[in-house]
């Protein structure tokens, strides 16, 4: 029975300390490393892991001192780890591209030989891009030249005042007539005097662009002619004619009003003395 009591009371106790804090976090209870959030840090040259301790705590212990392998501790993409750095360079003169500069944004960057990091014996060096100069502390911009000219130490990139914005050339339009009056497909519409038969105006172009002249043939109204079948303004249009009058019309174009006509005819014995009759339609 006592040995029953006491199973379910480090139940209860183990239960119960997991619910305070968040599972996995430093501090929390765990029974494996896998209970615990994965997180590493670096002490020095030191790489610490978090790991499940022999308190069944999760907390930081030591992992790899980084040193002892020629490693160094630093953080990188994957987080805190050994990284080895080759020693690839004992002079500027051993790195690709050292003699010139390039832009980084607003700072001239070049590559240097540099030392790394320090280790417990020795030093890493390595080729890496080292800033030059910031052209934004001028209030210019880093631009890149035709390296012959030489800024500071180093070729390729000079600091130069910001351009001024180049306005843009407006494009010309030219003038296109429209199909009514006063009216325009390009351009702007400016009134000119009529004729007696055409409305006239002027499409002018834009931004230097050609003016168009523009006509439009008046409306002519149809006018009934003083003979049969006759028509001073229009086009004749033939009509159904009755036992006692000729019968036509007078078509207007361009939008004009037809005129119907009609004129007696005259008996077998005389000629015509009325002029013919006319009425709109």
């Amino acid at each position: 029975m006592g040995i029953i009591i006491f199973f379910l009371f480090m139940i209860l106790l183990v239960s119960g300390c997991q619910k305070t804090g968040q599972a996995g976090s430093i501090g929390s209870r765990c029974r494996t490393t896998a209970d615990c959030t994965k997180l590493t840090k670096c002490v020095g040259q030191v790489l610490y892991e978090v790991q499940c301790n022999k308190y069944n705590r999760c907390d930081y212990v030591k992992s790899k001192d980084c040193a002892s392998s020629n490693e160094v501790c630093i953080l990188t993409c994957e987080g805190n780890k050994c990284k080895t750095w080759d020693n690839t360079c004992t002079g500027d003169s051993d790195c690709p591209g050292s003699e010139y500069s390039e832009c980084d944004g607003t700072k001239s960057v070049t590559t240097k030989c540099v030392q790394i990091t320090p280790l417990s014996e020795g030093v890493n060096m390595g080729c890496t891009k080292v800033d030059t100069f910031d052209c934004a502390s001028i209030n210019e911009i880093c631009k890149k030249n035709d390296r012959t000219t030489i800024y500071g130490t180093c070729k390729d990139t000079t600091c130069a005042p910001t351009p001024t914005p180049t306005p843009s050339t407006p494009i010309p339009i030219n003038g296109v007539c429209g199909t009514t009056q006063n009216s325009c497909t390009a351009g702007t519409s400016l009134d000119v005097s009529d004729t007696s038969s055409y409305y006239k105006w002027n499409c002018q172009g834009i931004n230097g662009g050609t003016t168009a002249s523009c006509q439009l043939e008046k409306p002519i109204d149809g006018k009934c002619g003083t003979t049969p079948y006759g028509c001073d303004k229009g086009l004749i249009k033939d009509a159904d004619s009755t036992e006692t009058d000729y019968k036509w019309k007078c078509v207007g174009t361009d939008g004009g009003t037809t005129m119907s006509c009609s004129s007696p005819k005259s008996s077998p014995s005389s000629t015509p003395t009325s002029a013919p009759s006319a009425s709109p339609s």
